[in-house]
């Protein structure tokens, strides 16, 4: 199975591609400035990136369709999806915040 990578050749857009063919999968318009993290939910049918616009967004892993943007207020450090993969932890400048997926 190939395990997709995930990384920015430019601040706002995020590109994925498969480990074993190295081909893009899909280029994801993702934020205004840089991306701070990215991360793939523990099912793997979610991916998250996180910016210094404080916005976190949420893509499906298969179709690259957007599913949700989450606004704070100040940059967003760091995410991480829960085991379940139903929740996501965002820290950002505004606190420690719980969302559902």
């Amino acid at each position: 199975m190939a395990i997709p990578l995930c990384g920015t050749a430019r601040p706002d857009v995020l590109r994925c591609a498969g480990s074993e063919i190295r081909r893009e999968l899909a280029r994801l318009k993702a934020h205004s400035g840089d991306v701070r993290d990215v991360v793939f939910a523990p099912n793997g049918e979610l991916i998250a990136s996180a910016g210094v616009d404080g916005r976190v967004n949420i893509w499906q892993t298969s179709s690259a369709k957007p599913l949700q943007a989450l606004s704070h207020v100040g940059e967003v450090y760091d995410i991480e999806f829960a085991p379940d993969s139903a929740t996501i932890a965002v820290a950002a400048d505004s606190g420690v915040w719980l969302w559902a997926c």
